[in-house]
């Protein structure tokens, strides 16, 4: 609630301290949620080393959402040095309990050659994954693999093929909610 000022102030500091209170207690979310305040520097100074503790505990017990923040400070060389190989092991952790974020951070990796051999279609096959899970990201590229013919043949009218959901009329719309 204090984190996201929902029916409260939005108060990190606070938030930090009912994190800890169940972090002690072994509630992993709870561990992966301090990282999170650690690696961004909300309520507290910035300190990646802190976050990845954090992160290694919770993906003790299995947090997927852990293993993909903790492949990311890995990937990014946060606290660590860079390490592509070691960053890809945890994301696909993650992304093995469908963890939206972690398959588009792999579907990235392809895309891009970063750390891996580049592979469009790996890339788009990661991407689609996302996407059917609502990612926007993931939906978005997608988008943009079918746009520019990569990974598969070059369309315009395909881009939503195999996504769980199309987007409404509105979806890209200006006005749209």
């Amino acid at each position: 609630m204090y984190y996201n000022g929902l029916g409260v102030p939005k108060d990190y500091k606070k938030a930090m301290d009912w994190y800890l209170k169940a972090a002690k207690q072994g509630y992993a979310e709870a561990q992966c949620l301090l990282g999170m305040l650690y690696e961004d520097g909300e309520g507290v100074p910035q300190d990646y080393q802190k976050a990845m503790e954090c992160y290694l505990v919770a993906v003790k017990a299995g947090n997927a959402t852990a293993q993909c923040n903790l492949g990311m400070l890995i990937h990014n060389g946060h606290g660590t040095p860079k390490d592509c190989r070691e960053a890809m092991g945890w994301l696909m952790e993650a992304a093995g309990q469908d963890h939206a974020r972690a398959q588009f951070n792999i579907g990235v990796m392809y895309q891009g050659g970063d750390g891996v051999a580049q592979d469009y279609e790996e890339a788009m096959k990661w991407f689609k994954k996302a996407a059917n899970q609502g990612d926007a990201r993931g939906e978005f590229n997608v988008g943009v693999m079918y746009h520019a013919g990569r990974g598969v043949r070059q369309s315009a009218r395909e881009p939503w093929s195999g996504i769980r959901r199309p987007p409404t009329k509105d979806t890209f719309s200006p006005s749209a909610p």
